[in-house]
């Protein structure tokens, strides 16, 4: 990192501040920032996101996502080719094209180096052949066994390969494997025999939380690093599990076995070592917020029951949400005071580490080169570095440098909720928000459709006043679950007053309160809901209204591909530029609802795919030509055959894949999780919905996915020789 403190230091900004800030990473949403408040014009803005996305950065996310992402399709092409269980191949033929293919990618695995990301990819694939062979083997000879057998199988033959390929996503998938394993084997043998099904459930809460415990083990040695995505996965899945039996208690206490009282005990044994390891040792936000919705799904269940308790259900279930909504803001309050505690915890230690720097100590040289390692291995770009490489191209002078400085310290201490926070805030007010509308249906109010009407439009406007007036978080709280709960009411009114089909009057009801309630309301929470659902029953209308017609069955959805064509574009409203990010929850809104509408272009029935496709190509195009012109470096070949892969993808491939690979890149190029996870979560459902697509045989099935992963590989095989060409060697990302 350049040094420029002389010509850009500030009164206005203390110099540990300014320390911490220049540590900060820079994203293209900072560059938005510091370009919508005029401290660098359009080229200034050009010139700084081809220094947060540079090539090196772009392409080693790109030489990966390729890889495995083609692999993925390939091998779901595959296990569909195989489920064809075509006759007119001998059964041994079938087992040695399978046979051919583990030894080949072993061979390539060997060749490549198992430390190498095609040696990775090449394994995985052998892995998963592995199961493959299984299958048809069970095929070819009816031998009787259960199904768990295949899984156990599978599990232990593979189980070589993962040790020695270290690499975190196919641990995940043995796991997979291990976890059917076990639930079929408790299905097909120890089930029938009597045993509760809570010991199913202690047993994989045991397996994937020693998984954890293992994961975290490693990422203690120097030699190992797992991801910490891993981690994001296993615990919760172990919490999920554990649970359950308790739920099982809160439901009926006087029955609870021996099992229900294991799982409790797990569960608050394993809830006490999370906080002293996640909240004490290693500070992760994320997996508190796991723990605490835990604990917050328990006691909502005992506050519901004890509720109901008090024998009036109207009473039960209105004190049910009042208690609810308490809840969440306490663990709400919880959360982001602890986040506030790690940020200054954090903050102090970069502090210090300059401050020890500045003295010679040995102990501020460490922290210099951590932070030198992890900027190289990531290859992230510091705030520090972003405004010196300005400077010296003269597109940021000194006093807006200044001025940037003040900025950001100021809000680096600002509270700032993160996306997992603001989705248990909003799940406890829809949980809340239902419970008041059972309440309101025991009353009788939905049977009067102009009460119910203007008693929901009234608590959609006390909502907006207390969110934006009220002082207590628990006040914005209630506020948020009545401005919900008016949302539904109203639509029910309008239902009720309405003799049109009533999809269609849902979707325009909720539309029209949506546009009217969106800016006075200045909770993420309810502008996200309200746009997520007033998409979802236009979609559900839409799928519904072209099922069929006088003329017969129809397959030709002009509205929904509308409606598909409105969500893409959306999407871009999470990059706003707006003042305060008002329009950032409709553009998640917009993409989870594109993704889920995809999914009605697959099932028995659904429109035509074509069209989708079109709309969703021309935005990947984009994408790729934004992610170009900020990627300095980069050949105009390289953008050409990415654009002419893209148009082939939208001919060949499905609408959701399309939209799963856009999201993704989208998210990778703005730094942007939610957006990037989305992405990622819903690709495997696509493919999954697909396999299971009654109007596509499986042969057609197995080349369409073929065909998509190859062309990915193809483009990664020319974007590589164009980066060797232009002398950028690819890093290789660990696993």
């Amino acid at each position: 990192m350049i040094d420029r403190h002389d010509e850009i230091e500030t009164p206005d900004t203390p110099l540990d501040a300014r320390h911490a800030v220049e540590l900060l990473e820079a994203t293209p949403s900072l560059v938005r920032r510091l370009r919508s408040v005029g401290l660098v014009d359009d080229e200034g803005r050009l010139a700084a996101l081809q220094i947060v996305n540079g090539p090196l950065v772009w392409w080693a996310w790109v030489e990966k996502a390729l890889l495995f992402v083609g692999l993925i399709l390939v091998l779901a092409g595959i296990v569909c080719f195989f489920a064809w269980n075509w006759d007119a191949l001998p059964g041994l033929v079938k087992l040695a094209i399978v046979q051919v293919a583990i030894v080949a990618c072993c061979s390539v695995g060997l060749k490549k180096g198992l430390d190498t990301l095609a040696g990775k990819a090449a394994q995985t694939a052998a892995a998963v052949l592995v199961g493959v062979f299984l299958a048809v083997f069970g095929q070819i000879y009816q031998t009787g066994a259960d199904a768990y057998q295949l899984f156990v199988g599978w599990a232990l033959l593979i189980l070589p390969w993962v040790v020695m390929c270290r690499l975190a996503g196919l641990w995940l998938l043995w796991l997979t494997i291990v976890n059917l394993g076990i639930t079929l084997y408790w299905k097909q043998v120890v089930g029938p025999g009597g045993v509760d099904w809570e010991w199913l459930l202690i047993v994989l809460g045991l397996v994937n939380g020693a998984a954890a415990a293992v994961r975290e083990t490693l990422a203690q040695q120097a030699w190992s690093s797992p991801p910490i995505w891993l981690r994001w996965v296993l615990i919760p899945a172990s919490l999920f599990a554990l649970v359950c039996p308790a739920f099982t208690m809160i439901v009926d206490f006087n029955s609870a076995g021996a099992g229900d009282w294991a799982g409790l005990s797990l569960l608050i044994l394993g809830l006490i070592l999370l906080y002293a390891q996640f909240r004490l040792r290693f500070p992760d936000l994320f997996i508190l917020t796991c723990g605490a919705t835990t604990i917050l799904a328990l006691a909502c269940a005992v506050v519901v029951r004890v509720s109901w308790e008090v024998g009036d259900e109207v009473l039960s279930f209105f004190l049910s949400g009042l208690a609810i909504l308490g809840l969440v803001t306490l663990m709400a309050r919880w959360l982001m005071r602890t986040a506030q505690a790690i940020r200054v915890a954090s903050e102090s230690q970069v502090t210090e580490g300059f401050v020890e720097q500045t003295a010679g100590s040995e102990t501020a040289n460490k922290v210099s080169e951590d932070v030198a390692s992890r900027e190289e291995q990531d290859r992230k770009v510091c705030v520090g570095e972003l405004f010196s490489k300005l400077a010296e191209q003269g597109q940021l002078f000194d006093e807006n440098a200044q001025a940037a400085y003040a900025i950001l310290a100021a809000e680096a201490h600002e509270e700032r909720t993160p996306w997992f926070v603001q989705g248990l805030i909003g799940l406890g007010a829809w949980i809340s928000c239902l419970l008041f509308l059972v309440a309101l249906a025991i009353t009788g109010l939905f049977d009067e459709g102009a009460v119910a009407a203007f008693v929901g439009i009234c608590l959609l406007a006390g909502g907006a006043v207390l969110d934006r007036k009220a002082e207590g978080a628990f006040f914005r709280q209630c506020g948020l679950a009545a401005g919900l709960t008016g949302f539904g009411l109203t639509g029910v009114g309008a239902e009720g007053l309405s003799h049109s089909s009533e999809m269609l009057c849902l979707t325009v009801t909720f539309a029209l309160m949506t546009a009217v309630f969106y800016r006075p309301f200045n909770s993420p929470q309810f502008r996200f809901l309200t746009c997520l659902t007033t998409v979802t029953f236009a979609a559900t209308w839409l799928s519904d209204w072209f099922q069929y017609s006088g003329s017969g069955y129809q397959r030709f959805n002009w509205g929904l591909q509308i409606l598909l064509l409105l969500e893409t574009c959306g999407i871009g409203l999470i990059f706003s530029r707006h003042r305060g990010q008002l329009l950032r929850p409709a553009g998640y809104a917009f993409a989870v609802g594109l993704l889920g509408t995809l999914l009605v272009t697959q099932f028995p029935g659904g429109p035509l795919a074509w069209p989708s496709a079109v709309f969703l190509a021309v935005a990947q195009i984009w994408v790729l030509r934004r992610a170009w012109v900020t990627s300095p470096g980069q050949s105009p070949k390289v953008f050409q055959v990415a654009a002419a892969g893209t148009a082939l993808l939208g001919v060949l491939s499905l609408p959701g894949v399309l939209a799963s690979l856009g999201a993704t890149v989208l998210g990778h190029l703005e730094r942007d999780v939610v957006l990037k996870g989305l992405g990622l979560l819903f690709l495997p459902v696509y493919l999954s919905t697909y396999h299971y697509s009654l109007e596509t045989t499986l042969l057609t099935k197995s080349l369409v996915l073929i065909g998509s992963g190859i062309v990915l590989w193809v483009g990664r095989w020319y974007i590589a020789r164009q980066v060797e060409h232009a002398a950028l060697s690819a890093t290789e990302p660990n696993s």
